[in-house]
């Protein structure tokens, strides 16, 4: 999982870009991977190889079930808990209210109708502000488990692993955060929405400590090419294709 390389960390240096790989020191940073595939495909459990490695590691869980599967792993494996510190913020589940009164425009009005609502107050997008409460989780990260705070991610070195448990629920909260309980995007909407997510990755893929993010797989028609192929599930069809340059390694998780 951590590409292959036998890393040691060099005691006499404070500098944790520093690698010694052969014998030879190189400057280069802890590398940013993709880990994506299908639901079931053991992407959540690999995580703790990272633990198994000697790595801290620090989780932002966006499903429902993250937290529960990085708990049995932990069990299973009988790796020590202090070595695990996660967060778990999910996308807002809409309320009944919500859910009737946007099945009540749905049947009133027409599509175009319902994009003109941009009313935040009608929207009532107060109630969907997971997207900012993930970005406070980065800017200060505090354990769930424990309530330690461990600070801000872009000050970790790599003694340290940060994770994203997953784009699914991440594309969600900032579709979520743009639109309320609006029931459809807008274009203007996808293009907020598509430049906030990447340029979250970009931060993410330029830490100094080691970072994941997990994902899944969906269709979508290549613009170029125009041939239909296997890209990561985000919002758009022109983010998809964006998303892996970032990373220096991504991975396709099956099960066997």
């Amino acid at each position: 999982f951590l590409g292959g390389i036998e890393r040691q960390r060099l005691a006499y240096s404070s500098h944790p870009e520093l690698l010694l790989y052969k014998g030879y020191v190189m400057l280069i940073k802890p590398p940013a991977t993709l880990l994506q595939g299908d639901t079931g495909t053991g992407k959540t459990r690999s995580l703790l190889t990272l633990i198994e490695s000697g790595i801290e590691l620090f989780v932002i869980a966006t499903e429902s079930t993250g937290v529960e599967t990085l708990l049995d792993g932990m069990k299973s494996l009988r790796l020590p808990m202090d070595m695990l510190h996660y967060r778990h913020i999910r996308p807002s589940n809409m309320r009944i209210k919500d859910l009737i009164t946007s099945a009540d425009n749905s049947n009133k009005k027409s599509v175009g109708d319902l994009q003109k609502i941009d009313s935040p107050a009608i929207l009532e997008k107060k109630n969907y502000r997971q997207y900012i409460d993930f970005l406070e989780a980065c800017a200060n990260f505090k354990d769930d488990r424990t309530g330690k705070i461990y600070g801000d991610i872009t000050e970790w070195d790599d003694s340290r692993a940060f994770v994203v448990d997953s784009l699914t629920g991440l594309n969600l909260m900032a579709s979520q955060l743009q639109s309320g309980n609006r029931g459809t995007l807008t274009l203007p909407d996808y293009n907020v929405i598509q430049l906030q997510v990447e340029a979250l990755v970009s931060m993410f893929t330029g830490l100094n400590c080691f970072f994941v993010m997990t994902g899944h797989l969906e269709l979508e028609k290549d613009e170029i090419s125009g041939k239909i192929k296997v890209m990561t599930s985000t919002v758009g069809r022109k983010l998809a294709p964006k998303l892996p340059i970032n990373f220096s390694e991504v991975v396709r998780t099956k099960r066997e």
